[in-house]
This record gives C-alpha cells, structure tokens and sequence, in this order.
C-alpha cells in the first residue's frame, strides 16, 4: 500500500483522490510547485460544483488559486444540498457574508492533514476565527 501524494486540499468528509496535472485554464493554474491548486482540484472533482459556483460568487477563485499553502475544509455537493435552496440563494446573493463562510474552511499558511488532528487542537482559519478541534 503506496499512501497517496499530499494534496494542498483536505476534505475530511469526502477525500480528494489524488490530483492530475490538468493544462492550466484561465480560472486555474498549477502551482510553482506544480502540484494544482485548490481551485484546480475543486473544479476537477464532480463532489464540488456547488463549491466551485460560491468560490467564484465569492470571488476567491485567484486566492486559492495563488501559491501559498492552504488546507480547505471543502464542504460537497451533499453538503450544501442540506442547507436547501433558500439558504444557498440568499448566501449567494450576500457575497460579503458568503466569503466569510468560505474563508471560515481555510487554514491559511499551513497544510493540514487527517493524521495532525488531534481533540483539543486549535486552528486560525483565513477568515480570522479560531477553531478547536
């Protein structure tokens, strides 16, 4: 059993596979490190339409799509679908709000992986809040 090469992204509901190294495109390029972005395996993974749809309302498309290291607690499909229609359209329409939703599931600065979660520990998030684990 060969563990799969990290990716710059964690979804610990639904994890990612590892990525492929697509051309770039005008939303997303490879990083300088030439592992793809999190915007690129967002929009490569069928699970995350709907995330892929509020990064770019959000306009953090580019942000996630800079090289720097970040771990995105990325919410699928099913997840969104649970918040109903109502809830998904008005956190459309609110961008503002929407963004801080969205930068609340980024660790911004460090990779974060399953096995470095441990109870208790405690994670600022790009939005600014901090979360204990």
């Amino acid at each position: 059993n060969n563990p799969a090469p990290p990716v710059n992204a964690l979804a610990p509901s639904a994890p990612l596979a590892p990525a492929r190294k697509p051309p770039p495109t005008p939303m997303t390029k490879p990083t300088d490190s030439g592992a793809p972005s999190i915007a690129r395996i967002v929009k490569d993974d069928g699970r995350f339409s709907s995330l892929e749809t509020a990064l770019e309302k959000a306009k953090l498309v580019d942000t996630l799509d800079a090289d720097g290291t970040f771990t995105l607690f990325a919410p699928t499909d099913l997840a969104f679908s649970k918040l109903g229609p109502n809830v998904i359209n008005a956190l459309f329409k609110d961008t503002t709000d929407l963004a801080n939703l969205l930068t609340y599931h980024v660790l911004d600065g460090s990779s974060l992986y399953k096995k470095d979660l441990n109870d208790g520990a405690v994670v600022n998030m790009m939005n600014g809040a901090t979360v204990r684990v």
